[in-house]
């Protein structure tokens, strides 16, 4: 899995959800079933989310870390809903030796 993955998994854990993961090959066949209904949620990182909450195409239930994002600062954290601890960071880097 991916760190998308594990953060949805430990967030079913947390909050005691029951849902199902579903695999996909690559992150762009998941992100058009979920703008189609196909799949319930997912986590996306803000880059790739931003425009698509900008073309009202999906809307964002919560933020992975425990403070507010400063992009949407009126949306919730996961911690502020209930999902008490919940505070993941996503940063991704390009390294090399």
């Amino acid at each position: 899995g991916t760190h998308h993955h594990f953060c949805m998994e430990l967030l079913k854990l947390q909050a005691g959800l029951d849902i199902v993961h579903v695999p996909y090959k690559g992150s762009a066949p998941a992100e058009n079933d979920l703008i189609a209904g196909v799949i319930p949620t997912m986590f996306l990182p803000v880059h790739v989310a931003l425009p698509k909450i900008k073309a009202g195409q999906i809307k964002v239930l919560g933020e992975s870390l425990k403070e507010r994002h400063p992009l949407f600062p009126d949306i919730p954290s996961l911690h502020e809903q209930g999902v008490t601890g919940y505070d993941v960071d996503l940063w991704i880097g390009v390294w090399a030796p």
